[in-house]
This record gives structure tokens, sequence and C-alpha cells, in this order.
């Protein structure tokens, strides 16, 4: 991820080895075989996968004993030992994967549910919403946005992930307002279960600037939608449906702007905000610690700590990302941090030294309260079924056979376990 904007998966394809790592690790029975290096690259190959999931021994905070990183993802199966030993890495308890349907393959999902398999009680899986009736032309259908929260919910999701508040999304793959007609039976269907969300609204602001982002598709003109645009669609879409529960990833990219940030958390008592990093977040909200710390004191029960970690990348980074929102939550310190600059010439990060009490909540308790004390456990019949349609969609839109497409090899290592 590049300044907190989350770029497309890629479709994924699993070797039988690792098919048969994939299945031994969610079955709990045996341990897993390292691919030969003709098949693989080195970086690439499946550690041993253990029986059981070790315990974390190493803290990530000082101050508190339970840490969720709300906020990491999920994208190859060919990482699924290494991204569940991300978890001891940077020690964290449990971690929540949101996920993004590719839109040329619909992929995206049923590999995570295999992660939350193996995780065994330590990942919760945020599904995200399949287009591909719209993407199609509707040569390929799939069911609605409203019932595919159903089937969500019912295979063992715990919530749903919205990237489709992203402007290059917008533009590049579902040009539909989020307010609008297109979405008004999901917002409806997700009030009505009760379903938390994770929902990707805008980018850095930097981002529809002369300069703009790094990423080329990230930068910004008058063909997509403005920020204050996709900033309006929270607010109407939270002001139709005050039941709602909605967590706001990345500070809503609002981090530099805490009165507008503090109106939307007044105006919507059931908004919640996750701090899944761009760096920007640490730098903007270090401009003034005071009303920073002052809008974490007043909101202490609605902001989830998260990180954006990916099974991309390297455990030093997830480190680096891990150790400097604590720093920045739990201390007084100024501090740099190598290679990762701020916007506008930042290079100082301010903590804000919060109280225990408020630290145990973001790092914990604010999550549960969206997601739930525990993950959902997999209704391995559901989930098999979702994985099985989901496989006869890729297939139809890739000309894969469905064996052979990623949610088809996630069905066959979840096959190995009784339902």
């Amino acid at each position: 991820m590049i300044g907190g904007a989350c770029a497309i998966p890629s479709r994924i394809c699993l070797r039988p080895a690792l098919l048969a790592c994939a299945a031994a690790v969610v079955a709990g029975v045996i341990d897993c075989p390292r691919e030969a290096p003709a098949q693989l690259p080195p970086a690439s190959r499946p550690a041993a996968v253990t029986k059981e999931i070790a315990p974390v021994t190493t803290r990530l905070s000082r101050k508190v004993d339970r840490v969720i990183d709300g906020h990491v993802h999920f994208r190859r199966f060919s990482r699924l030992e290494p991204f569940l030993q991300l978890r001891q890495q940077v020690g964290v308890d449990r971690m929540n994967v949101v996920c993004i349907l590719n839109p040329a393959t619909a992929e995206g999902n049923a590999m995570a549910l295999v992660a939350k398999a193996a995780g065994a009680g330590t990942i919760y899986c945020f599904g995200g919403l399949d287009h591909t009736t719209y993407k199609s032309g509707g040569k390929v259908k799939v069911p609605s946005l409203a019932d595919q929260v159903d089937l969500l919910m019912e295979a063992g999701f715990d919530g749903v992930k919205l990237i489709e508040g992203k402007p290059s999304v917008r533009h590049d793959w579902y040009p539909f307002d989020m307010d609008g007609d297109s979405y008004r039976d999901f917002w409806a269907r997700a009030e009505q279960r009760d379903v938390p969300i994770v929902w990707h609204v805008a980018d850095p602001a930097a981002f529809w600037g002369a300069k703009g982002s790094s990423q080329p598709d990230w930068n910004y003109g008058p063909e997509h939608p403005s920020k204050d645009r996709l900033h309006q669609e929270v607010d109407n879409v939270l002001t139709r449906h005050r039941r709602l529960r909605v967590m706001l990833a990345h500070f809503s990219f609002l981090a530099g702007d805490l009165p507008r940030l503090t109106k939307l958390m007044t105006d919507h008592p059931n908004a919640r905000l996750d701090m899944a990093l761009g760096w920007d977040l640490l730098y903007e909200l270090s401009d003034d610690v005071g009303k920073s710390r002052a809008f974490f004191l007043a909101f202490q029960d609605r902001i989830v700590y998260g990180t954006d970690t990916s099974d991309r990348n390297h455990p030093s980074l997830a480190r680096q990302k891990a150790q400097a929102i604590r720093r920045f939550l739990e201390t007084d310190e100024t501090f740099t941090l190598r290679g990762q600059k701020g916007s506008g010439g930042r290079t100082k990060i301010r903590g804000l030294s919060l109280p225990k009490e408020v630290l145990a909540k973001i790092y914990a308790s604010n999550f549960e309260a969206l997601a739930g004390a525990d993950p959902k456990p997999l209704d391995m019949v559901k989930a098999k079924a979702y994985c099985r349609r989901a496989a006869e969609v890729t297939a139809a839109l890739t000309g894969t056979a469905p064996a052979d497409t990623t949610p088809g090899q996630a069905l066959a290592a979840l096959e190995k376990i009784r339902p």
C-alpha cells in the first residue's frame, strides 16, 4: 500500500504442493513440506506449519495485554504461513483480513476463508462485494449486492469491506455514487442485519494536487469524484441509515482536518475510524498534538488500531508500522521514521501518550464492539458453497477450469475439513 491507498489484488495460481499445504494447515493434521526450488522462488516457499497456532510471546504494547489489528490484507495463497506468522512477528493477538475483489477475476474472498480456518480463531474476515454482473455487461450474473451480504455472513465472514469509495475504483471499476440507487438495497440489508462495514473513502488530499501520488492510477483530476463529494456520500448514507455501523478506514483521510472529522463523528454516533496507515496519518496528527490528543480522548470508544499490513510486506516493514503506531499512541516521544517521510516536508512524529484505559479500547475492545468478541466460526457447508460459486464466476470470466481458479483451490482446501 502507498499513502494509505489500496492496490488491486492480482490473480493467484496455487500450485498442487501449496494446495496440499493449505489443506493441511486448515485441517491441522500435518506439517507442510517445502516446495522444490524449481517450482517457487525461495521468497515464496511456505515454511513448516505446526498443528496449532503459536501464542503471541512478544507483546506489541508495553501498556496493555491484548491487541487486535483491525485492518490487514491477505492476497496470495503462497504466503499463507508467513502471513499467519506476522501475528507473532508484530505481537498482535488477532487480525482482521479486509478483502478486495479483483474486478477482472472476482477473486479475493475465498482465500480469506482458508486463512480464517487456518488461523484457528485468530482471524476475522470482512468480505468484498462482487460487481461481476456490471463488469461483464450481464454475461456473467452474480447475486445482488444486498443478497451478497447474506451469503457472506452465512458463510462465516464477520463483516463487509468496501473499496468502492476510492476515487480510482469509482473511475476505473464501478462508476456509481455510493449514496445513489445502485447501493440503496445493500445499505438497507446491512443495516437490517446489523452487519459491520469497513469503508475506504477518498484518499490523501495530495493525490488531487499537481504532484499527486507516485502510483499513476492514483493521480486524480476533474474526471474523478472530488474528495468533498466522496465524504458527502458518507454523510448522506449515514444520515439515511442511522443504525448502520461503519468503520471508516485510514481515519477517512481526514487526519489533517480534525474539525471536519469531529463533525462527522458527532453527527453520526455509529461511525468509527481505523488507524490503518499511510504514514501521513501519523504526520498530520502530529501537527497539533494537543488537538489530536483531545480528539482521541473525545472519541476513545470509536477508534480502532490497524496497520494495513499485507502478506506482501516484509516482516521488517510490518514491525515498523506496528511500532510507529505504538510509539505514537503510548509515548510523548518525538521520533523519525527511516525511509518514511510525510507530505509537505514533514519528518517528525510526536506521540500522544494516551492513558492505559484508552489504549485498551483502541487496541482491542473497540474492534470487538464492532465485530464481536471472537471471530465468527465458518459454516463449512456454506463456506464451501460460497467458494464453489466463486470458482464458477472466476472460470466464466477467465476461461480457467473452476478447479484451477483461486476460489476452486480454496474449495479444495476446505474440502479436507468435515462439515
